[in-house]
């Protein structure tokens, strides 16, 4: 029995393996070149928000602060999150 090599199927697994190492080296980076971006993309939207609470919160104290009836209303729209006083 004689095995036909075929150029086409050489060249088509040559390709798979390049194509897999590349994928699997490629990926660790493609996560640490995405992830700093998102990470500072969500702490630019929790300071916009704690910026945006800042005019209507009463500070009492360098450490604690009193909320206004204003202030109370926009943290307890969120029906996800806890807020303690």
């Amino acid at each position: 029995m004689r095995h036909e090599y075929s150029l086409r199927k050489v060249l088509l697994r040559w390709l798979l393996v390049a194509f897999g190492v590349s994928i699997l080296l490629f990926m660790p980076i493609a996560y640490q070149l995405l992830r700093q971006p998102a990470i500072d993309a969500y702490d630019q939207a929790l300071t916009d928000g704690s910026l945006a609470l800042i005019p209507i919160c009463i500070l009492a104290t360098a450490r604690s602060a009193l909320f206004s009836a204003g202030c109370e209303q926009v943290l307890r729209t969120d029906r996800y999150d806890e807020f303690f006083t």
